[in-house]
């Protein structure tokens, strides 16, 4: 369901693993990118600064990101 950015989030995920190399200090994160349409994958969640949209899991270490995932409400994803 995210193919149109797919390409570019390879590309990123890719670049960010040859740069970024995790420690033992490592942390898993959520972060919701606002979308206001409708989209059968976005999620609500109240009371959030951003309270509907897409919500993408992150590998995070120091600041920097290693690893991300979009996840979806109505599609199972077995890497999460």
């Amino acid at each position: 369901w995210y193919f149109k950015v797919g390409p570019l989030a390879t590309h990123i995920q890719t670049i960010s693993k040859s740069i970024c190399v995790p420690s033992s200090n490592i942390s898993v994160d959520e972060m919701i990118v606002r979308f206001l349409g409708r989209s059968t994958h976005t999620v609500r969640i109240k009371n959030k600064p951003i309270p509907e949209g897409y919500k993408i899991l992150f590998l995070c270490d120091a600041g920097y990101t290693y690893s991300f995932i979009f996840t979806s409400r109505i599609q199972n994803q077995p890497e999460v």
